[in-house]
């Protein structure tokens, strides 16, 4: 099973990677971190979680980051990702409504 601690300590990271082959990759990322509360130590890890978080809700984006102490460096480049995230997200809507049918 994925929720056996002894398999999400060691291989988070390569559970997230798999996951994140699926079409549905954001749902299933999200309900993994949830489910099995994995220590998200590595950068990569906590970015997927945080971006798989704003696809379904930017404000839980928000949140997730905000854990962080204010003065951690990795809060900073999450604070960095998710508004890139955000920011594309719109060009690409602003994009798609001027008859753009891909945008990035």
């Amino acid at each position: 099973k994925l929720s056996d601690a002894r398999i999400v300590k060691d291989y988070t990271s390569k559970i997230m990677d798999t996951l994140a082959l699926d079409q549905d990759s954001s749902s299933l990322i999200r309900r993994f971190v949830r489910t099995c509360n994995p220590p998200l130590s590595e950068l990569q890890d906590m970015e997927r979680y945080m971006l798989a978080t704003a696809e379904s809700s930017l404000a839980d984006a928000w949140s997730y980051q905000r854990r962080l102490p204010d003065r951690n460096p990795i809060r900073k480049q999450l604070i960095a990702k998710l508004l890139a995230w955000a920011l594309t997200r719109m060009l690409c809507s602003f994009i798609h409504d001027f008859g753009a049918k891909d945008c990035l």
